[in-house]
């Protein structure tokens, strides 16, 4: 089993919601290319349909459709979001305590050193990770990051105009884009490796 040390998770999430009903979706893929994608059964789809960005830029990725009032009124304004099981991606989507034993088996795969996690602007992604165990670092799996480093720090400290390209809003591409973008960076400065 080749060791992994550097993952890249993103999170796309109700911002007002920390819970696990507030977690749209995660991706994460290491740096040997394994990955996981979840979406989560359990969010509250109410609240997602009030939110202009999630419906204009994430809604669109997931295996959700968009049902439009028949009659248009006070209490009807809002559409509803229902899952869609045509969808390509609708096997993906799993009650969160599923998600949570997933990550755990995921993550179990590595053995030996330190787990490191990078994304771009990527904290609250990092914070949703630890929230499926309730924050509880004695409950996680050990070969779950502990450890986030931003690689807008990294982008910073090389004084460089660099950003992830590709980010569509869909947890594993975004994942994917964590990934390219660290790996360039790494290719201008040795030390990079390092963090």
């Amino acid at each position: 089993m080749p060791p992994a040390h550097r993952f890249y998770p993103d999170a796309e999430f109700l911002v007002e919601d920390p819970t696990a009903r507030g977690l749209l979706s995660f991706g994460a893929v290491d740096d040997a290319g394994r990955e996981i994608y979840r979406i989560n059964r359990d969010v509250d789809l109410a609240a997602v349909a009030r939110e202009p960005f999630l419906m204009d830029h994430v809604v669109p990725h997931l295996p959700l459709r968009v049902v439009h009032p028949v009659t248009p009124g006070p209490t009807l304004d809002a559409p509803r979001l229902v899952w869609d099981r045509d969808h390509p991606d609708h096997s993906f989507v799993k009650p969160i305590e599923e998600i949570t034993r997933d990550l755990t088996d995921w993550f179990a795969f590595y053995t030996d050193g330190e787990p490191r996690a990078y994304g771009y602007y990527g904290v609250d992604d990092f914070a949703r990770l630890h929230r499926l165990w309730n924050g509880r670092w004695a409950t996680m799996h050990r070969s779950v990051p502990r450890i986030f480093q931003d690689l807008e720090v990294t982008v910073r400290a090389l004084d460089l105009e660099a950003e992830p390209s590709g980010i569509n809003h869909r947890a594993i591409d975004d994942a994917h884009a964590h990934r390219a973008l660290h790996e360039l960076l790494m290719a201008k400065a040795h030390w990079v490796a390092l963090l």
